[in-house]
């Protein structure tokens, strides 16, 4: 079992990020902030270790429009003054949820993390949901007091705002640990009977599609973790395969080997899936094509027929030479019903590109003799309809 680091946080970017994804627009930090990691051992004491720190340019005067900048030591009593000085005399709320957000950091750096929630604001909208973001993605306390904190929390969206804080701590190999222990699974009962939008789903996946900006996450680890979850009914197949690119071309077989298997009952789920199984399909012909058939003719699964015409579809359009002299080598290896298939989605291309002679003779390769019949019956419906009709009347 993977232990958690329940101190961790992540770089300033994680929060730009979450609060673009809900729609807030922070101000750029100019401050030249510092990012750090901390690292929790058992008994909850943590080791801050400094991961980062960018050139930024250098502070404005009045950037707190207070004309007063944050202290290294600061401490809850100055930073819930520099707070009441900052709504009494701003009303961009913007900038208040970015301040907020580097005060707690702050604090939680400086180990006063249960005073730091004491001054996250207690109206409803950004500046609350920021700092419930920010908070739990820095507190420096151990993941039992975390859960419970997140259960307190009674303002509606609280919960969701603070699980996106939690989640996004950890990279992606950690996230199924997280969510599968006794005190998350009674967070989210007890916010589901409270009324509380919990989001787990949505969280997790906003959380993995940014976790190789926070934790320079790989595709293959993001849909990995993505897959586990899955499995575990915390995503939909139709996230994991929103959250693992399934469109871009990049690492495609390694791809497919961890999507293959990716399944849905509901009927308009799997129809979306097989379109972005057939992209992904697509994509691998066009980076290796024998080497894409060699995997779909090993892929034994229930998809695996409906794969193959796809597959023998695009190659076919993209270069019918080379893809009928792979069938001249490999045929012999084939099934009944992979042959049938291959020969019948020849047949089929050549026909919808006017070839109605190379349509009869794909067909006729076709072994099996009622199958055989079968496709040579369909060209001659589809090239005479009138002669189908008359005899249907007799």
């Amino acid at each position: 079992m993977i232990l958690l680091d329940m101190s961790k946080k992540i770089l300033p970017a994680g929060l730009a990020s979450f609060t673009i994804l809900c729609g807030i627009v922070l101000l750029a930090n100019k401050g030249g902030m510092k990012s750090e990691r901390s690292s929790a051992d058992h008994n909850g004491r943590t080791k801050t270790e400094r991961v980062s720190e960018k050139a930024e340019t250098p502070v404005p005067s009045g950037r707190w429009a207070l004309g007063k900048e944050l202290k290294k030591t600061l401490d809850p009593d100055e930073a819930r003054g520099l707070l009441a000085e900052l709504r009494a005399k701003n009303s961009d709320l913007n900038l208040r949820s970015q301040l907020l957000s580097e005060i707690l950091i702050k604090l939680c750096k400086n180990g006063h993390s249960l005073e730091a929630f004491d001054l996250i604001d207690p109206g409803f909208g950004n500046v609350r949901s920021s700092g419930l973001f920010t908070f739990f993605n820095a507190a420096d306390l151990p993941q039992e007091k975390l859960l419970q904190m997140i259960g307190q929390c009674n303002v509606k969206g609280d919960v969701s705002s603070s699980l996106a804080g939690l989640f996004s701590r950890y990279p992606p190999a950690e996230l199924e640990t997280l969510v599968t222990l006794p005190g998350m699974s009674k967070l989210v009962t007890d916010s589901k009977n409270s009324g509380q939008d919990v989001n787990m789903n949505s969280n997790l996946s906003r959380s993995l599609q940014l976790a190789p900006f926070e934790h320079n996450a790989s595709a293959i680890q993001v849909t990995t973790a993505a897959m586990e979850l899955n499995s575990k009914g915390f995503l939909k197949p139709t996230d994991v395969m929103i959250i693992s690119k399934y469109d871009s071309p990049e690492n495609v077989f390694q791809k497919w080997d961890q999507l293959k298997s990716l399944s849905s009952d509901d009927s308009q789920e799997k129809s979306w899936l097989r379109e972005k199984r057939d992209k992904i399909i697509e994509n691998m012909i066009t980076a290796d094509a024998p080497k894409t058939m060699e995997a779909l003719t090993k892929n034994e699964s229930p998809d695996q027929m409906r794969d193959m015409w796809a597959a023998i579809g695009r190659w076919n359009r993209a270069d019918a030479e080379g893809a009928a002299d792979w069938y001249a080598k490999n045929s012999s290896g084939f099934s009944s019903q992979q042959q049938a298939l291959v020969a019948g989605s020849f047949s089929s291309e050549a026909f919808q590109a006017g070839e109605f002679d190379g349509a009869r003779m794909w067909a006729n390769q076709i072994k099996d003799p009622e199958a055989r019949a079968g496709a040579l019956k369909k060209i001659e419906d589809l090239l005479n309809p009138g002669k189908k009709e008359s005899e249907v009347k007799k």
